[in-house]
């Protein structure tokens, strides 16, 4: 069967904190699979320009923050836990030991410094695979809290709201119909909602009264 090419498109922007709290909680169907990009708040991406790296060194040691991290999070559905991985460094600090060396030096001090003092990743990538119903929940519920209280803010999200089998390797040999984005900038929460026209199974949910009530209290 071709891939349906139809799709009804709606966004809604807000400055209202408790917008993706709101949006987890309530979403009128379980999601197939779903991945979140998580980052302290008011800590972004260091362009490796000197002066921004001074800048980011010096925020992520007031917050206990390693420097340039990253984890991997994978929600296990026999353990029902989310479980995370090794703590990486993000290769474009390697790069710098050839390109300047001295804030190379600054940075992997500030790294080691933070991991002594059992500092906390920059970014984690947190993955829900199918089938996702219960980490759903369990994000919602109870994780997105407990990162909200260690300061992170949910950065990007991908969420597939329905799903189809497919002979191409991607999760677990489905690809996404319809689906909805989360993303934060600027202190602004933005949601993207994708869904195909013709899939009965997003429309069989009651996703249009949802999304009405969604824009009713924070589209203002």
């Amino acid at each position: 069967m071709p891939e349906p090419t139809l799709i009804d498109e709606r966004n809604i922007k807000t400055e209202v904190e408790t917008f993706f709290k709101h949006i987890l909680i309530n979403l009128p169907l379980s999601p197939q699979y779903a991945e979140f990009r998580v980052v302290p708040q008011d800590i972004p991406d260091c362009n490796m320009g000197k002066k921004a790296i001074n800048k980011y060194l010096l925020q992520c040691k007031e917050k206990n923050i390693i420097p340039f991290s990253k984890t991997e999070v994978e929600y296990d559905n026999d353990l029902k836990i989310f479980i995370p991985g090794s703590i990486d460094i993000e290769n474009n600090v390697s790069r710098l030991k050839y390109d300047d060396e001295k804030s190379y030096l600054k940075i992997i001090k500030n790294i080691l410094n933070a991991q002594l003092s059992r500092g906390k990743p920059h970014t984690m990538h947190i993955e829900i695979g199918i089938p996702a119903e219960e980490g759903f929940k369990s994000f919602g519920e109870i994780l997105y809290d407990e990162l909200l209280n260690k300061g992170y803010v949910i950065e990007y999200g991908d969420i597939w709201l329905t799903s189809r089998h497919s002979n191409q390797h991607y999760e677990k040999g489905y690809v996404p119909v319809s689906t909805m984005t989360l993303s934060m900038k600027d202190s602004k929460y933005s949601l993207d909602l994708n869904l195909r026209k013709n899939d009965t199974e997003i429309y069989d949910t009651d996703i249009n009264g949802w999304f009405a009530n969604l824009t009713e209290i924070y589209k203002k």
